[in-house]
Parts: C-alpha cells; structure tokens; sequence
C-alpha cells in the first residue's frame, strides 16, 4: 500500500515537473540553433520563443540546376517575448530588393543564417522538412 502510494507521489510529481512548454533547451542568445517547422523553440527561462511558421515561394535555384539567378525562400516565424507577439517574415536572399535576412522584433535581432533542405530538381520538399538555422542576439 504504501509503495502504490510513493509511485503515485511520484508519478503525479514526474508529470508535472516535465512541462514541454517550458523547455528550456531550445536555444541560447547568440548561439545559432535549428528550428524545424512547427515546432516551438523557447531560451531559458521561457520567456522567449520562436516558431517556424511556414515557408512561403520557395524560388531557390536548384543544386543540380543552371538558373539565371540565385532564388529566393520567404521564411514565416512568429516571435513572442513574454506576452508581446509578432509575425514577420525572413529571406535566404537578402541581396533581393526589399528583402531581408536579419530582423529586429520586439528588442531582439533575428537573423536567417540557412534554410535546409536546399532544393533539388528531382526532390519535392514538404513543409515539416524545413529547417531554419538562426541566431537571436538582444538589441542593446
């Protein structure tokens, strides 16, 4: 009875200290990180996170393809500091007219280092296999 009792103190005391929404593992000020789309990345200790919302015209030239120009990916995050949130967009070409590859939002800069998986001719990317490597740096 009372070994029942401890694995049930224990189990209630498992479930709710491992909240996934508070992760804090996720990324460190200016230390680039992946996010992978749909996922939620939070710093330590939680009061910022990023989401890789969408990738929206995917125009990048092709590894294995002889194109006139380079391309371009438009990248969908939403940031959130705390209760403030914001949606905003960032290029993998940032020598486009009017594009950007580094961004500042809500005190802090956001900057697209790469965008993975680089497209290929024969390869049809799927939304949940992107990957965006970032880095987030406090505007001072």
């Amino acid at each position: 009875m009372q070994r029942n009792f401890l694995i049930l103190i224990l189990g209630l005391f498992l479930t709710f200290s491992c909240d996934e929404k508070f992760n804090c593992e996720d990324f460190t000020l200016g230390t680039p990180f992946v996010v992978k789309a749909g996922e939620i990345n939070q710093d330590c200790p939680g009061q910022l996170s990023i989401t890789l919302v969408r990738v929206e015209n995917d125009s990048r030239c092709p590894s294995n393809a002889n194109c006139v120009w380079a391309g371009n990916a438009e990248v969908v995050f939403i940031f959130r500091n705390g209760d403030e949130e914001t949606e905003f967009t960032l290029d993998t070409n940032a020598s486009m007219q009017g594009s950007e590859n580094e961004k500042e939002v809500l005190g802090y800069s956001i900057k697209l280092n790469r965008l993975t998986p680089y497209p290929e001719i024969s390869m049809q990317i799927k939304e949940k296999d992107y990957r965006a490597d970032i880095t987030i740096t406090k505007v001072i």
